[in-house]
């Protein structure tokens, strides 16, 4: 990946996706547009708008693996990579803060592109595997 921080833009050269900074007015624009629409198109939503010159149509086939990987790199380039969080037992209701970076949550190794993935599954030891191909999920294929 390669950052411009005069822009703050940030072309990934595995994807060759260009992304750029939100600034607090389009934030709020997409979060306004998006009150109404699932978690899964308020993510499209913001992906679309740090991302103009990629169609929806190419976003909306990411996998989601590929699309939270997105999602994190836009929180970085807009908000830094330190992430202070405070989280909330709900069996207690004990607090717990701590912060971590982008890149502590960022999957070793990439998102890989291959959205098929093969599996062998085995229901006995007597009958052998069965041999499936899947595509990982994308927004076409799960909740909005």
């Amino acid at each position: 990946m390669c950052l411009n921080r005069a822009s703050r833009t940030l072309r990934c050269q595995r994807c060759n996706f260009q992304m750029r900074t939100l600034s607090a007015a389009e934030l709020l624009r997409v979060w306004e547009c998006g009150l109404d629409h699932g978690p899964v198109a308020r993510a499209l939503d913001l992906l679309g708008a740090a991302c103009p010159e990629t169609s929806p149509d190419v976003l909306a086939d990411l996998s989601i693996g590929q699309r939270d990987a997105m999602l994190l790199t836009l929180r970085e380039l807009t908000f830094g990579p330190e992430m202070n969080c405070l989280i909330t037992c709900a069996r207690c209701g004990e607090r717990l803060e701590l912060s971590v970076t982008v890149n502590d949550l960022r999957a070793e190794g990439g998102v890989k592109s291959e959205q098929d993935l093969s599996v062998s599954m085995s229901r006995s030891p007597a009958r052998g595997g069965d041999q499936r191909r899947r595509r990982s999920p994308c927004r076409g294929r799960s909740a909005s």
